[in-house]
This record gives structure tokens, C-alpha cells and sequence, in this order.
């Protein structure tokens, strides 16, 4: 990355932090936006919530 992009990276994630921290609504937004949270408020599976709740496999009657 040379220095140039750097900066402008720095300039775009600042931004970005400015205007998605503007108040906890917009942040709760911002965070299930990316799939940090889900649309419950609860932390996602992969950023340690729990695992989603699998399908019961229930057997089913054998064809004849």
C-alpha cells in the first residue's frame, strides 16, 4: 500500500466512523448492516453469538 492509499484510506474509514457513531440508533444500524449484530440486537454467530438453532431431524416413516 503505498502512502497515498494509505491516507485516503485513513480519511475514508474516519468518515465512515464519523458518520455511522452519530447516535446509538445509527450505530445498532450500522452494526446489523454488517452483520455484526443480528436484527434482534444480539452479537452474530461468527463474532461469538451463539449458533444458530439447527432443524430437528425428526425420522420419517419408511416407504414401502
Amino acid at each position: 500500500m503505498t502512502e497515498a492509499q494509505r491516507k485516503t484510506f485513513e480519511i475514508m474509514a474516519r468518515r465512515y466512523t464519523e458518520v455511522n457513531t452519530t447516535t446509538r440508533a445509527v450505530a445498532r444500524e450500522a452494526l446489523v448492516r454488517e452483520g455484526i449484530r443480528t436484527a434482534d440486537g444480539r452479537l452474530a454467530p461468527e463474532y461469538g453469538g451463539p449458533a444458530p438453532k439447527k432443524p430437528s431431524k425428526k425420522p420419517t416413516a419408511a416407504r414401502s
